[in-house]
């Protein structure tokens, strides 16, 4: 039998914090998100590469929010955004996420202004938004 111990909230924003401080940049892509972020990317089309400026805002409830970024000043392909991967320094993979657009509803782990990123232009991120699982 399989015991799923549960994270106090404390835990859960350490954690959280862990992760988010070793966040360097932030690679956003067209097509589906792999199931795992262990999963090597292999034809995923590349429409922006963003680096954070500053570390994430501490996390509250095991959730942890990054407004600064600096724009990709030239994005290399023509696209519409549907996740991304955020790497450490060493390019370790530390976490794969979902993108959301200014006025949705459904939840996601970033926003955008724009639902298409076109090659060649600057692409900013509105705010990527951390989520330390609990259970």
């Amino acid at each position: 039998m399989s015991l799923k111990p549960r994270l106090s909230s404390y835990a859960a924003n350490v954690a959280a914090n862990a992760v988010c401080f070793l966040a360097s940049r932030l690679a956003i892509f067209e097509g589906v998100k792999p199931l795992d972020a262990d999963e090597p990317l292999v034809d995923q089309l590349l429409l922006a590469e963003l680096r954070f400026l500053r570390q994430f805002l501490p996390a509250v409830d095991g959730i942890a929010e990054c407004r600064e970024l600096l724009a990709e000043s030239a994005a290399p392909a023509t696209g519409r955004p549907t996740w991304f991967r955020v790497f450490a320094v060493d390019d370790s993979v530390l976490f794969d996420g979902t993108v959301g657009f200014i006025g949705d509803k459904a939840e996601s782990n970033m926003m955008l202004s724009h639902e298409v990123i076109e090659a060649g232009a600057i692409v900013s991120v509105v705010s990527v938004v951390y989520e330390q699982i609990r259970q």
